[in-house]
């Protein structure tokens, strides 16, 4: 049999005197409430510590991500203004690339 004691303290008011005492009961529902409880709170900070640990993984993962952006912008404002005109060069010539396609396509649809 699996009976939970405690010791229940009671205040007794007189006219102008608390008194505290104890008393000892027997109290088997009151450990299952208490278990229930504990039980709860268990669960719900093993769950705040996935998703703690969860979300310290995201902020490492996009923290890496704007470090390596920022790498690659600093690298390419460093370029040379040589590098960075032919750059700009062979972007235009694909775009030229690309209306020629269209307007190809355009003449054979007539």
């Amino acid at each position: 049999m699996n009976l939970f004691i405690s010791n229940i303290f009671f205040i007794e008011k007189k006219k102008y005197l608390c008194v505290l005492y104890s008393k000892k009961i027997f109290m088997p529902h009151f450990k299952i409430k208490i278990m229930k409880i504990i039980n709860f709170f268990k669960k719900a900070f093993s769950d705040m510590k996935e998703d703690a640990k969860a979300q310290h993984q995201l902020d490492k993962a996009n923290f890496a991500a704007t470090k390596a952006e920022a790498k690659a912008q600093f690298k390419s404002a460093k370029q040379t203004p040589e590098k960075m005109r032919t750059a700009r060069q062979k972007i235009r010539e694909e775009q030229i690339a690309n209306a020629k396609a269209r307007e190809e396509a355009a003449k054979a649809k007539m």
